[in-house]
């Protein structure tokens, strides 16, 4: 079972116990001293740690198997790394069907902008909703994932752990990286996109060309 994140809101040091909150919401968890792995020093309130739970006759759901911020602060989430090869493999495929036109490298980086922008408005979303302050509007999201930032998203998620369980958020994010995925592939290799491609490359040749006196292009 994967362990959890969340975070200690409540602890009394005296009597060895408190409770945690998870950082994707749901009721708190009750958590004993005795539940802390190699821990180096006593819990406070405000500690982020990483655990797992079970179910407690008497109090509900309860955490075990306890790391605290100093054994888990270096660790990145396996849903993180996955994300980010996807990503890479994403934008390493575009930069490869795209390898024989002049407008490859503007694509690809319009590509990381995107993802780059998209990845701090979840960033940006995520501390309002703990702050609860304004927040940034789902469609606001969705669109930019629709025009090209959806890797940013894809990272996103399970890096800030903000929207990647709600419905139906989730199922509009997966269908908006599908249809950009798809409408890039058709772009880069149909058959109907040739004009517009030539065209883009014109448009990147002459890019290129007034970009030359300041940047060194080969």
């Amino acid at each position: 079972m994967t362990l959890q994140q969340g975070k200690l809101i409540q602890w009394d040091d005296a009597k060895g116990y408190g409770f945690i909150a998870p950082c994707d919401g749901g009721d708190r968890v009750f958590v004993h001293i005795s539940a802390f792995v190699a821990r180096r020093a006593r819990p406070s309130i405000g500690d982020k740690v990483r655990y797992r739970t079970r179910r407690d006759r008497n109090k509900g759901l309860r955490a075990e198997e306890v790391l605290g911020p100093r054994q888990c602060q270096d660790r990145i989430p396996v849903g993180v790394l996955v994300a980010m090869v996807a990503a890479a493999v994403f934008l390493g495929g575009v930069l490869w069907l795209s390898r024989d036109y002049v407008f490859s490298p503007f694509l690809v980086a319009a590509l990381v902008a995107l993802s780059i922008i998209t990845l701090l408005f979840y960033g940006w979303d995520k501390r309002a909703a703990v702050k609860s302050k304004p927040r940034t509007r789902e469609d606001t999201l969705h669109l930019l994932a629709l025009a090209g930032g959806w890797p940013g998203a894809l990272i996103a998620r399970p890096l800030f752990r903000h929207k990647t369980r709600k419905q139906p958020f989730t199922g509009i994010f997966w269908a908006t990286a599908i249809c950009n995925a798809a409408a890039v592939l058709f772009f880069l290799v149909g058959e109907q996109a040739a004009p517009f491609r030539d065209w883009l490359d014109i448009e990147a040749m002459q890019w290129r060309i007034l970009m030359q006196p300041f940047i060194p292009l080969r």
